[in-house]
């Protein structure tokens, strides 16, 4: 399959969320590409809602069912890739590279694309992809919440508080995601967490 080819963005029939499963389907042996592009095809086109990570295979068929969130994703923990996986995903993100080179506009595709780069430990690269997606989806909750864990990640504190301050302006509630999620765990040892915390408890929410 080539990532470089005219962009479709209706790969294959929208796939509902399922929700995790230590079962999850796995596609049939074939060439590792093609495989790569099905599964592609499949996160980009699917719908549901899930939080940005899980299942670590990029050739899993439960993570393309479990990481699109009707176009909205948001980052998750990062599990330790083993060497498979890590060729793989370097497959995928291969893929996706081209595909947004086609389509720099494709938000369905750069949100698998940042989730992608930010697993495999390109931080750096995760942030200008989440930036992009800021630009494109300005009053998404989602895209600022993964913005501020990007800036966590690159050491930017004041750039990631203004950031999910803004998440929380369009709407973003999940405060005990925020709380825990590990690509923040930089964040929260700023003085700014605490300052957004305050913010939080403002609004009446709990949060430790």
């Amino acid at each position: 399959m080539n990532p470089d080819a005219p962009v479709t963005k209706q790969f294959m029939p929208a796939i509902m969320r399922t929700g995790r499963s230590a079962n999850q389907p796995h596609l049939p042996n074939s060439n590792p590409l093609t495989k790569t592009g099905l599964i592609v095809q499949a996160r980009v086109s699917g719908a549901g809602c899930g939080q940005r990570g899980g299942p670590t295979c990029p050739l899993d068929l439960g993570k393309a069912c479990d990481i699109i969130s009707g176009g909205f994703m948001a980052k998750s923990r990062r599990a330790k890739l083993s060497p498979g996986q890590r060729r793989d995903l370097d497959i995928e993100i291969d893929f996706l590279e081209g595909v947004t080179r086609r389509d720099p506009t494709y938000v369905e595709a750069l949100l698998v694309l940042g989730d992608d780069y930010t697993r495999r430990g390109r931080f750096e690269e995760g942030l200008r992809v989440d930036e992009q997606l800021a630009r494109l989806r300005p009053d998404d909750p989602l895209v600022h919440f993964n913005l501020g864990c990007s800036y966590s990640l690159t050491g930017q504190h004041t750039a990631a508080f203004a950031a999910l301050n803004r998440a929380i302006d369009q709407g973003y509630r999940d405060f005990r995601w925020l709380a825990r999620d590990p690509d923040l765990a930089a964040f929260r040892k700023h003085p700014l967490y605490r300052v957004l915390c305050a913010r939080i408890r403002s609004l009446q929410v709990k949060v430790r």
